[in-house]
C-alpha cells in the first residue's frame, strides 16, 4: 500500500467526476463525494455521509462506468467536524456492484481533518467499481474521492500472431482492432463447426505480460449463443506450462463486449480462449492489457588482463536468452596486439536466480498435469505421425530386402545355367 500527500499533476483526469455513487445509507448523498468539489465542510453539502447507528457496517461505493487501470485514489476528509470518524477502512475493487471480490488496501489509522491522502492499491488496479468500507459501525463521511487511471494502457495484442484449432474465419481477425461484429464483414475469427474437441483460439503475445485486462467481443450477426462456458488460460514465456486465468460463466450476448480480469494466475506469454463444449468458437476482438515482464538478466562483464583503460561498449549478443546485457571493458595491453578481454559474470539477485533456473527446468522438463488437452492433444499427434513413417520406412527396406534377394536368386540361377562349373563340363 502506499498512501502519501497527492502531488498536482494537470496532465492526469479524475474520472470518477459525475459518476454514479451509492451508500448503505443516507443523512448526506452519495453523489457529493464525487462533485468535484474539494470543500471539506459538510454543511456547505459537498460531503456524503451515510447515517448514525446504521445498520452493519458503512460503506461507499462508485460506478466508473467500465472498467480501468487504476493507478491512484484520493480521499478527502470532512474539516469542520468529526474527521476521526474516517479510520480503519477497507478499499475495495470490483466488476460488478457487490465491489467486494478484491481488497485494494486496508487503512490502518485516521486520516487527519479536512487531508487529502493519495492510495495506490497493492494488489489487483483493475476495476470498475470502487467500495470503501468502515471497520466499525460509525458514520462514514467523504468529501471528495478522485479516480485517476492509466489513460496510455496500450493493447498488447493488436496485431500478433494468432492461431486457432481449425479455420473457417483466419484467427488473426480477432487481433486486427476492429470491433466490427458481423462476420459477414470479415473481422471475425471463426473455428469449424461441429469439432471432434472443444474448439481453441490463442494470440502470441510475443513477450511475457503481466496482464491487468482481457476484453473479448462476441460475433453479433451469426450464432453469438455459441460464445459460452469458456476458459481463458496463460502460457509461460517457453510455451511449457498453461495455467487459468479464469473460468467464464454464462452466455456472452450477440455483439456484446466482456472484461475479464484474471482471478488466478496473471502473467503469461500466450492467451487462449477455449470453450468447454464442441460447438464453433468465434470471436470478434480480443483486446489484452499489462505490463511487459523482464526476463531474467545476466549482466556480463570483461575483465581487464593487466594494466588496462576502460570504455564502455556494446558486447556481441553471445546468447539466446533474450534482454541479456553485456558491459565491456577493454585492456590495451602491451603483450596484445589489440584489446585483450575476459568474459566474468556478475552474480544475479536471488530473484534473477530463481527465474533462471524456473526457466530453464521448463524448457527442460514438459509436465503432462499442467499441459492443456489440446496441446497434448497435438503432441499425440505429432508422435503418431513420426512413428507412421517410421514403420513406413521400415517396411520399405523390407519389401526392398525380399525383391533384392528374390532378384539374386535368379541371377545365380541364369549363371549358373550359362556357366556350368568345371565339374559338369568334364562330365
Amino acid at each position: 500500500m502506499s498512501i502519501r500527500q497527492p502531488l498536482e499533476n494537470h496532465d492526469q483526469t479524475n474520472i470518477a467526476v459525475g459518476k454514479k455513487a451509492f451508500q448503505s445509507s443516507s443523512l448526506g448523498l452519495a453523489e457529493s463525494a464525487l462533485d468535484g468539489n474539494l470543500s471539506t465542510d459538510f454543511l456547505q453539502g459537498t460531503c456524503s455521509h451515510t447515517a448514525f447507528y446504521d445498520d452493519g457496517i458503512p460503506w461507499w461505493s462508485v460506478d466508473l462506468g467500465d472498467v480501468y487501470n487504476i493507478t491512484e485514489i484520493r480521499l478527502t476528509n470532512r474539516g469542520d467536524c468529526c474527521g476521526s470518524r474516517l479510520q480503519n477502512f477497507f478499499i475495495f475493487l470490483g466488476n460488478d456492484s457487490n465491489a467486494d471480490t478484491s481488497l485494494c488496501v486496508y487503512y490502518g489509522g485516521t486520516v487527519p481533518d479536512g487531508a487529502t491522502i493519495s492510495i495506490t492499491c497493492t494488489r489487483t488496479s483493475v476495476s470498475r467499481f470502487i467500495k470503501i468500507q468502515l471497520n466499525s459501525n460509525q458514520a462514514l463521511t467523504l468529501c471528495e474521492v478522485q479516480v485517476f487511471v492509466d489513460s496510455e494502457a496500450n493493447n498488447v495484442a493488436l496485431g500478433k500472431s494468432a492461431s486457432q484449432s481449425s479455420m473457417l474465419g483466419a484467427a488473426g481477425l480477432a487481433v486486427n482492432n476492429s470491433t466490427d461484429t458481423a462476420y459477414t464483414h470479415g473481422s471475425c475469427s471463426h473455428t469449424d463447426v461441429n469439432s471432434r474437441e472443444p474448439p481453441w483460439w490463442t494470440v502470441d503475445l510475443g513477450h511475457l505480460y503481466r496482464i491487468s485486462l482481457i476484453k473479448i467481443t462476441n460475433i453479433g450477426d451469426y450464432r453469438g449463443q455459441a460464445l459460452k462456458d469458456f476458459d481463458v488460460l496463460l502460457t509461460d514465456y517457453a510455451n511449457t506450462t498453461t495455467s487459468l486465468c479464469m473460468h467464464y460463466y454464462g452466455l456472452i450476448s450477440e455483439g456484446a463486449t466482456v472484461n475479464v480480469v484474471c482471478n488466478q494466475s496473471n502473467e503469461g506469454r500466450y492467451v487462449t480462449i477455449r470453450l468447454t463444449n464442441n460447438d464453433m468458437l468465434s470471436l470478434c476482438e480480443v483486446q489484452v492489457y499489462g505490463t511487459q515482464v523482464d526476463l531474467p538478466k545476466i549482466i556480463l562483464r570483461m575483465k581487464p588482463i593487466g594494466n588496462s583503460t576502460e570504455r564502455n561498449e556494446t558486447a556481441p549478443d553471445i546468447t539466446s536468452v533474450p534482454s541479456y546485457n553485456s558491459t565491456v571493458v577493454a585492456n590495451e595491453s602491451s603483450m596484445c596486439m589489440c584489446p585483450c578481454y575476459t568474459w566474468v559474470r556478475e552474480q544475479p539477485s536471488a530473484i534473477e536466480l530463481q527465474r533462471i533456473l524456473d526457466m530453464i527446468r521448463n524448457l527442460l522438463l514438459v509436465r503432462r498435469n499442467e499441459t492443456s488437452k489440446f496441446r497434448r492433444n497435438r503432441v499425440s499427434a505429432t508422435d503418431e505421425r513420426v512413428s507412421a513413417r517410421r514403420i513406413g520406412f521400415l517396411g520399405i527396406f523390407v519389401f526392398s530386402a525380399i525383391v533384392f534377394l528374390i532378384v539374386l536368386s535368379d541371377f545365380i540361377s541364369l549363371f549358373q545355367t550359362f556357366c556350368p562349373t568345371s565339374e559338369k563340363r568334364e562330365r
